[in-house]
């Protein structure tokens, strides 16, 4: 559904994506990289020949049927139609995600304030690079990403249904087939949609079902003194510990993880109706598995799964390479408030980094032997000392610690405490809480559902891509919570030196925190990002001496 407030970005988006598209179909005619078996393959069914199968293709034919009816619409399988899929595609992403109700939070949500920032959200997400940079060719990204958005905004749906008791059995009927069958073709558009459209949303539903009142409630403060009354209050109140993620210490996560098993083996029964829709589609997916000998396709041998515990270090310097417009307000309060994590918590996870990076480095031969791709570049400096690797272990760390921190940056409110001149060193303002301007908080649940399912998506895979973190940074980017913007209220003029100082600094705190400045300057990044490697694309090719003649191109 279009709105007044969704047009005008969507207009620019859609802008955006054809020009973006007409300058590749112009300088990049021929079919580019895998461009080359997708095209092929969908040329093929095109012509009605759906035995035909490239066995370079390691993804299933989602995108192919997909591009059938609509290719047949337009007259023909060509190049430029093919490519203007994702267009399409990416724009519907853009409707889906400006939309409230993507999550079970919206509905204590303010509509009115939270539509603006939907709205730009969902138009950040559509910009980003590894995204938007496909709009202009005929690749797997945007289709399967736009098929597990379609699939969790009915999760969510049927989640806030179970948990209100709001629907009837035709409706929750209705909600189940739909959810089977984009689940289903979201599988047909890549193998590891499973992780998102069955584990993801299992773990999702049992925290969220067996929080819901009819089952113990949100009483969460009962049980945050220790592990025993955790194990207490889940087993005899059936409780479930979910704090936010902004109090939340890692000590925290475990506790989650018990208290939901416990409660979950108390109400097995009851969640177990909760959770079929995801039960079946991991059943499909097992027996698909079983009968194809294998989660890929074709060209078995270059994707065999491989333990690759180092990426779930890579995700962090990615997420805030992308996003450190978003992560700044999060870093800013965590300075001014002293809210550091754990000296002997950080220590520990530090320590399983470096031995992750020392015995589990995996190199893909991919990667080293394809300088078209950025990821080669960043291997290439990782590669030039034995120590860099050890060196930058830290910045991953910290990188997960700011993306996380982010996750709990809730919006606070400024209020001026009394200006002495004599006190400019000590602290001056105080930061308040309100409930009015914040957005509902992100609980432990979802972090420890995201971080599973990206473990489960990412350790198995040996080859390092941009590619695929794509779904992990837009969960991660929406379910970030808003900011909003800051209140600075004066309680008296400012008639001194020190004073005026002091509302310069108010201001520039003001600026960082601000909600609008904040989704622009995250717009405008995205912007040169996009304009950087679509140049590179396009305008700096290059030759490689093995074969004279083929242009190749720079490309996430």
């Amino acid at each position: 559904m279009i709105t007044s407030t969704t047009f005008w970005p969507g207009i620019a988006l859609v802008g955006a994506c054809s020009i973006w598209c007409a300058y590749v179909n112009d300088i990049v005619p021929a079919p580019y990289l895998d461009e080359v078996f997708h095209v092929r393959q969908a040329k093929a069914y095109c012509d009605g020949n759906f035995k035909q199968w490239d066995p370079k293709i390691t993804t299933p034919p989602g995108l192919y049927l997909a591009a059938l009816p609509y290719a047949h619409l337009l007259g023909g399988c060509s190049i430029p139609t093919l490519r203007a899929l994702n267009i399409i595609c990416l724009v519907l992403m853009f409707i889906v995600l400006s939309h409230t109700g993507f999550e079970p939070q919206v509905k204590i949500r303010s509509r009115s304030s939270r539509t603006g920032v939907a709205t730009q959200t969902a138009l950040n997400i559509a910009l980003f690079p590894p995204l938007f940079f496909f709009s202009g060719l005929f690749y797997t990204d945007i289709i399967s990403t736009l098929a597990v958005l379609l699939f969790l905004k009915i999760h969510y749906a049927r989640l806030t249904a179970l948990t209100s008791k709001d629907g009837t059995p035709q409706g929750n009927l209705l909600r189940v087939s739909l959810l089977i069958t984009l689940g289903l073709f979201a599988l047909l558009c890549r193998q590891t949609n499973i992780i998102w459209v069955g584990i993801f949303p299992a773990i999702s539903t049992a925290f969220e079902f067996l929080k819901s009142e009819d089952y113990g409630g949100r009483e969460t403060d009962r049980c945050v003194r220790s592990v025993g009354d955790v194990i207490r209050c889940s087993w005899e109140s059936l409780i479930v510990y979910d704090p936010p993620v902004e109090f939340a210490e890692i000590v925290d996560y475990p506790k989650a993880t018990l208290s939901v098993c416990i409660v979950a083996i108390r109400r097995f029964r009851i969640l177990l109706s909760a959770v079929i829709p995801y039960v079946a589609l991991l059943l499909i997916f097992c027996t698909s598995v079983y009968l194809n000998g294998g989660v890929v396709l074709g060209d078995k041998t270059n994707h065999v799964i491989t333990l690759h515990f180092p990426q779930m270090l890579y995700i962090w310097p990615y997420i805030v390479f992308f996003s450190w417009p978003i992560c700044i307000p999060a870093l800013y309060t965590s300075l001014t408030r002293k809210s550091f994590p754990n000296i002997w918590a950080m220590s520990l996870v530090l320590n399983l980094a470096l031995v992750a990076v020392h015995y589990n480095t995996v190199i893909h031969p991919f990667i080293l032997a394809d300088n078209r791709h950025y990821v080669f570049y960043v291997f290439r400096i990782l590669r030039r000392h034995v120590a860099i690797k050890y060196i930058v272990t830290p910045i991953y760390v910290f990188c997960g610690w700011l993306a996380l921190r982010a996750l709990g940056n809730r919006s606070s409110e400024i209020i001026d405490a009394p200006l002495d001149p004599k006190h400019l060193s000590e602290k001056t303002v105080r930061v308040r809480r309100t409930k009015d301007n914040s957005s509902p908080p992100c609980t432990v649940s979802f972090v420890l559902a995201w971080l599973i399912a990206c473990t489960l998506c990412l350790v198995t895979v040996p080859l390092v891509e941009p590619r695929y973190f794509i779904i992990p940074w837009v969960l991660w980017r929406y379910h970030l919570p808003s900011i909003g913007g800051i209140a600075a209220k004066s309680s008296r003029a400012a008639a001194t030196s020190a004073v005026a100082e002091q509302s310069f600094l108010r201001k520039v705190e003001a600026a960082i925190m601000d909600q609008r400045i904040v989704l622009i300057l995250e717009t405008l990044w995205f912007a040169v990002v996009n304009s950087v490697t679509g140049y590179l694309f396009l305008y700096k090719g290059f030759i490689w001496p093995q074969e004279p003649g083929n242009l190749q191109r720079f490309m996430w």
